[in-house]
């Protein structure tokens, strides 16, 4: 235990003096060699620590890499040891857990450039978790080296790290990376195709269309959530008609995720469509039409929305007042009127808001 909390100081020590050690020379930075030792610690926090801490020296921890490497595989669990530092990780969440391995791979994205080719050398290996880590090393270091390494890695005989390729190639492109994406989203693992689905819908490509259409009717919900993401951000106009037909999915989150990407489309096919969503029986769906509603603009949704003003959801009241005043139609008057007594403020500030914009649109 002792030695545990020896370690453990002589990391926070190491931490602690970077800032007054900002001017050391960049052939020896100061504390990579004690870090780099304590990279070895017996105990799996003082090796995450240790990592943690070379991370935060970024590109001057270059000569850690060999080291940082060799520990990827480390999957012992322990608590967060760097919280402060993962903008990913809410301070508050005490529960998060790491492992030296994660740190590792976080040290070596980091350090950038220089850590490439060993990650790529370890994409690799044949210890699954030190895949697993060595291309979440390369995603966030992002070299056009590594694509080749992470298209090869996709067809990987473990689901987690074709699962983290996945993420990888996201907004990647080429038409290599497109069709490893393609076929890790018919993946027998619903993980994968989640993470390929998700990463489609980044690419700057027409080829992630189809795919993505597809798995709007996978059989996992938790896929055809990330298609419907997905297809708002392509943005092509294929995909309003599979949209649509997702609004009466049986999943909530997936009728959610499908009127808010019609929205951005701006297709008058719509309108309809998200106008009866108004009556789903969920008030997060409804909700999420009247904002649709709103950015299409259009004013065959008038009537929907006002009545949609009188909602048993305070905020499903508060959209629809909102998109009435961006459709700007004067038949919204008086009911936004009758809305200024609604039992809700944040609904009679929208409305009075809205009335507003109608009279200007005068």
């Amino acid at each position: 235990m002792r030695s545990t909390l020896y370690v453990l100081a002589s990391v926070a020590m190491v931490l602690a003096s970077m800032t007054a050690q900002t001017q050391a020379p960049r052939s020896t930075p100061a504390g990579i060699n004690e870090l780099v030792t304590q990279l070895s610690a017996t105990d799996a926090e003082s090796r995450a620590a240790a990592a943690c801490a070379l991370r935060q020296k970024s590109r001057r921890a270059a000569s850690a890499v060999p080291a940082l490497v060799r520990l990827l595989g480390d999957a012992t669990p322990v608590p967060a040891v760097c919280p402060q530092f993962d903008a990913d990780m809410p301070l508050s969440n005490v529960a998060f857990r790491t492992s030296p391995g994660y740190e590792a791979a976080k040290a070596l994205g980091a350090i950038g450039d220089p850590a490439v080719p060993a990650l790529m050398q370890a994409v690799g290996n044949i210890d699954p978790a030190l895949r697993r880590n060595a291309i979440r090393g390369l995603a966030a270091v992002r070299d056009v080296r590594s694509v080749g390494a992470l298209v090869s890695a996709a067809r990987d005989s473990d689901a987690f790290v074709r699962a983290e390729v996945a993420l990888a190639l996201r907004g990647r492109d080429g038409a290599e990376v497109a069709e490893a994406l393609t076929r890790l989203a018919r993946d027998a693992d619903m993980a994968v195709r989640a993470r390929a689905v998700q990463s489609l819908g980044t690419l700057r490509s027409d080829v992630a269309v189809r795919p993505v259409i597809t798995a709007l009717s996978d059989d996992q919900s938790a896929v055809r959530v990330q298609a419907a993401v997905a297809l708002g951000r392509l943005r092509h106009a294929d995909g309003v008609k599979p949209l649509i037909a997702a609004l009466s999915d049986r999943a909530v989150e997936v009728r959610e995720r499908a009127a808010i990407a019609l929205g951005g489309f701006g297709d008058p096919s719509a309108v309809a469509p998200l106008a009866a969503l108004l009556k789903d029986s969920d008030p997060d769906v409804r909700d999420r039409a009247a904002i649709s509603l709103g950015r299409i603009g259009d004013r065959r949704a008038s009537a929907a929305l006002v009545e949609a003003l009188r909602d048993s959801d305070a905020t499903v009241r508060e959209r629809a007042a909102t998109a009435l005043g961006q459709l700007g139609d004067p038949v919204a008057a008086e009911p936004l009127i009758a809305t200024l007594r609604d039992a809700d403020p944040e609904v009679r500030e929208e409305a009075t808001r809205a009335l507003g914009r109608l009279q200007r649109a005068r």
